[in-house]
């Protein structure tokens, strides 16, 4: 176990919680006098772990506690939905009317966007679009949902296009203070070539699917800068802790794969900082890296990268290492990433398209890595597990089928994720599909339902 080797689990909390209460009955009663009331928001992402031990020191026998749960069913994409950890007890929602209250309406989005999400919810509310603010977008959009319809060798324009679509429909002030994103089911790259577009990374070469964890592990060290550029790029307060720690993570991590000691140390910057006080001319070379590429905010291109600051970074990493070991750092970890042939040797690799040096911004990632978000606009891109996800959609996309009733497992799954993904936007919602997705009779249908359409050529010509 690895409570022998001298650590924990998360799950070894509840078994250490259960067993307080199987040996000591009374710890629940001081439990609930201290916390009378129990507030979950978000309960549809509970686990069974969680529900089990809830329900038996807050529902299970007497008690005066005041329990209060929020949630929608709706949105439960964090477990898959045959997974063991699906909640058996207390399951939410209740099915008692008596204490269950439906909310259906949204202040984040219109009616039309209502309209078009609600066939998607496996447990149809009636969704009712009550927003959104106009104030934040500068202009009633209305009317402007768009099918982008692309041929077989045009993935690539798709962003391009949604970029310029944004500049049409938006003013510049709302395109500077709205938030966009472009999501799929599937955001890493398989090890095939097989079913393209296959994730998001078919859409943008320079897209680097790891850079959307919490807590980015990248293979290089350009990889952490950009990751921390990303950061950055999604807080939008012009804080630039989250660039300075990333990039210092990456000489320590540079600094591990050399085999040397690595102080784990909260503020890791100041370390680095610490240990090179005394030795002049590699700190210059590291606050001089600072000040060009997070300070004054200069483009790390391949070129800047290999002909200078590849070998400075290298003596950084090396004055830092601590170890009985030779340093020698893997010439794979000090590489410039490989974004694939196509890309700019400037292109800001990571998650955050630019098109060009004008806005918008456009943030890339799974629809998982959007869950709770909102956003001004929201492309929706096609993508492949077991099928296409919008392929196995169309009849609710064409708004022949609601819910879920009769679905197997992977229908069900799909169902949650895009309705989670089309409930995000205030303002606009984009789809991104093969352009042999639907018929010529079915194109026209979507068209009767509300939605533009938009065909992508090629050579990224629109019509």
């Amino acid at each position: 176990m690895s409570s022998k080797k001298g650590y924990h689990t998360y799950s070894d909390m509840f078994v250490y919680g259960h067993r307080l209460l199987d040996v000591l009955p009374a710890a629940r009663h001081h439990i609930i006098d201290r916390f009378p009331v129990l507030f979950i928001d978000e309960a549809q992402d509970n686990s069974e772990l969680q529900s089990n031990i809830l329900h038996r020191v807050f529902v299970n026998g007497e008690t005066n506690i005041v329990c209060q749960r929020f949630g929608d069913a709706n949105q439960a994409i964090f477990h898959s939905v045959d997974s063991k950890e699906i909640p058996t007890t207390w399951v939410f929602p209740n099915d008692d009317e008596n204490i269950k209250r439906d909310i259906p309406d949204s202040h984040r989005f219109g009616q039309s966007i209502a309209n078009f999400a609600a066939p998607f919810a496996i447990v149809p509310q009636g969704l009712t679009g009550k927003g959104p603010d106009q104030r934040k977008a500068g202009a009633d959009v209305g009317g402007v949902h768009t099918v982008f319809l692309f041929e077989e060798n045009a993935r690539a324009h798709v962003l391009p296009v949604f970029t310029d679509y944004l500049r049409e429909i938006f003013t510049p002030e709302s395109l500077e203070n709205g938030s966009f994103v472009a999501v799929g089911g599937k955001h890493k790259e398989p090890n095939d070539d097989n079913n393209k577009p296959n994730s998001v990374c078919d859409y943008w070469n320079a897209y680097a699917p790891e850079q959307t964890r919490a807590d980015p592990k990248p293979d290089t060290f350009v990889g952490y800068f950009q990751a921390g550029r990303a950061k950055f790029d999604k807080d939008g307060s012009g804080n630039l802790h989250s660039m300075v720690e990333s990039i210092a993570a990456g000489i320590l991590e540079a600094v591990r794969r050399a085999g040397g000691k690595v102080v784990r140390r909260q503020r890791k910057d100041r370390y680095i900082r610490e240990v090179l006080a005394d030795k002049q001319e590699v700190f210059a070379s590291y606050c001089e890296f600072m000040r060009c590429f997070v300070v004054d905010g200069e483009e790390l291109t391949r070129q800047k990268w290999d002909d200078e600051w590849q070998r400075k970074v290298s003596n950084v990493a090396e004055s830092v290492f601590e170890g009985e070991a030779t340093y020698q750092v893997p010439q794979a970890f000090l590489n410039w990433p490989d974004a694939g042939a196509d890309t700019p040797v400037d292109a800001k690799a990571g998650t955050i398209y630019q098109k060009d040096e004008q806005l918008p911004k456009i943030r890339l990632g799974s629809i998982h890595s959007v869950k709770g978000e909102t956003h001004t606009g929201v492309l929706v891109l096609e993508t492949f597990w077991n099928g296409y996800y919008h392929g196995k959609l169309k009849s609710w996309l064409l708004q022949e089928k609601q819910g879920g009733n009769g679905e197997g497992v992977q229908n069900l799954s799909r169902l949650k994720l895009h309705y989670v993904a089309m409930t995000r936007p205030t303002h606009l919602l984009c789809l991104a599909l093969p352009s042999d997705t639907f018929t010529p009779e079915e194109i026209t249908a979507l068209s009767e339902r509300g939605w533009r359409i938009a065909r992508i050529a090629a050579d990224g010509q629109v019509t």
